[in-house]
């Protein structure tokens, strides 16, 4: 099976923390994500027979439901605008070399470099 490992997916800081197989862990969420979370379990739970479904459950299987593909399109819009351009001046300084910061902001408001 070459499946990559997460760290290689992610990123060397996004790598998980050891967890131990018993116990769990505390995750931070936003207020935003967390009243996303509870009121899709709120909706999931209403009018329900059997065992009420646990925030574990639904994140743990919206995350088998990710793919690379997801993870690709999340990274850029996570950037800011002065990363993107720092991100795009380490392109263009690779194929031209001696090429300054001055000079790609100059080529970039001319147009003459596109995103």
């Amino acid at each position: 099976m070459n499946q990559k490992p997460f760290s290689q997916i992610v990123g060397s800081e996004g790598a998980p923390r050891t967890i131990k197989e018993s116990g769990s862990s505390p995750i931070r969420l936003q207020k935003l994500a967390k009243v996303k979370l509870y009121t899709l379990i709120g909706g999931l739970n209403r009018n329900r027979v059997g065992r009420k479904i646990r925030a574990d459950d639904l994140i743990g299987y919206s995350l088998d439901l990710l793919t690379e593909d997801h993870l690709k399109d999340l990274v850029p819009r996570l950037l800011t605008n002065k990363e993107r351009i720092k991100i795009l001046y380490k392109q263009l300084s690779k194929t031209k070399r001696g090429l300054s910061h001055d000079d790609f902001l100059g080529m970039f408001l001319n147009g003459k470099i596109s995103n």
